[in-house]
């Protein structure tokens, strides 16, 4: 899907129309739909719930390292490659980014270790794949089978299914601000830069962004747990910052169960996406920019909203562990002492 995902790509260098580029936009969107939730699931089944964050977090430094890298190849085509061979600058950033997609494509096919149910028998062996099956068994965690009708009838039906939907749908509209590149149109309304240092400008934003995910991530793991990685992050609204976690605690809650796992990281950021597409035409209008009265204040209700909802799930789910008398903190080996794998942080 990636390499179909390039060529896609690569084909809007020679749009004509409107509706062709558009149509090349629905097929780039289509080959990438699948990408991010599949990421999570995977990671979700090689890793415990206290060492899903950090890798987590290290995944999605690679979107922050896309999109700043993104602005300065673009500031790049636009000064260097305007014009040759009478192409414009913005047609030679689609086969720039082709000629970078299509091998990570083909290294992806032998370096992507699958999942336990079904993995890359060319990069783990047997013996490898045992030690991960003891490891994850200790845990928790259950190999998955086919995902039927009744996991997902089963699913939908729960409290906490919906819960972790709303709030991913909170979490992605309080980063509408960034999706929709405000900080940049804010600076562009100063009319004090070229449009090559606009472009360069933009790589600063995915740069904090990466450092908000790490710290997060490795404090979810390390510190505090994924309750609270994921609530100080949205007090700040840094969306970047509880994203991973988000994610990586979305599959400790659910390691019991691959088929609600995965149905749930799929549901999660299909709905989340859908409302991306339509909220900020409400919110974040072009007449309003750059103050964006309505965008901002709705970004801070959404930030609120995540550190609610989270915190009410969290103790729904402790509320049967502590009256069963079980101590939360179980679940995970880690050099001999027991770590909180899901819920709680360490203590």
């Amino acid at each position: 899907m990636d390499i179909a995902w390039g060529v896609f790509t690569l084909l809007q260098y020679r749009a004509q129309s409107f509706a062709e580029v558009a149509t090349y936009r629905f097929f780039v969107g289509f080959f990438e739909a699948g990408f991010s939730p599949a990421v999570h699931y995977v990671l979700g089944s090689w890793y415990r719930g206290h060492e899903i964050n950090r890798r987590g977090g290290l995944f999605y430094s690679g979107y922050g390292l896309g999109s700043m890298t993104s602005s300065l190849i673009a500031s790049a085509a636009s000064a260097r490659l305007e014009g040759v061979h009478g192409m414009a600058g913005w047609r030679w950033l689609y086969i720039v980014c082709f000629a970078m997609t299509i091998p990570v494509g083909i290294l992806g096919y032998f370096l992507i270790p699958g999942t336990l149910a079904k993995p890359n028998k060319i990069l783990l062996n047997e013996e490898e794949l045992e030690i991960a099956r003891k490891r994850l068994e200790r845990d928790g965690h259950k190999v998955g089978a086919k995902l039927k009708f009744h996991h997902i009838r089963h699913t939908v039906k729960t409290t906490r299914f919906r819960t972790v939907v709303l709030i991913d749908i909170l979490w992605k509209s309080a980063g509408a601000y960034k999706t929709q590149r405000a900080y940049l149109l804010w600076i562009k309304s100063l009319n004090r830069y070229s449009n090559d240092i606009f472009n360069e400008l933009g790589s600063i934003a995915p740069g904090l962004g990466i450092a908000w995910a790490l710290i997060a991530c490795f404090a979810s793991d390390l510190l505090i747990g994924p309750v609270w990685a994921i609530s100080f992050p949205s007090l700040w609204n840094t969306a970047n910052g509880m994203s991973a976690v988000f994610h990586g605690w979305v599959n400790a809650l659910l390691r019991d169960s691959p088929e609600e796992r995965a149905f749930t990281l799929v549901t999660i950021n299909t709905f989340a996406e859908a409302f991306s597409g339509f909220i900020p035409l409400a919110v974040f209008k072009t007449v309003e920019s750059p103050t964006f009265p309505k965008g901002y204040p709705f970004c801070l209700a959404c930030a609120i909203g995540v550190i609610i909802f989270t915190l009410a799930l969290n103790c729904k789910e402790r509320a049967p562990i502590e009256e069963s008398g079980t101590n939360i903190e179980t679940g995970s080996e880690r050099d001999g002492e027991q770590v909180a794998v899901s819920i709680n942080p360490k203590k």
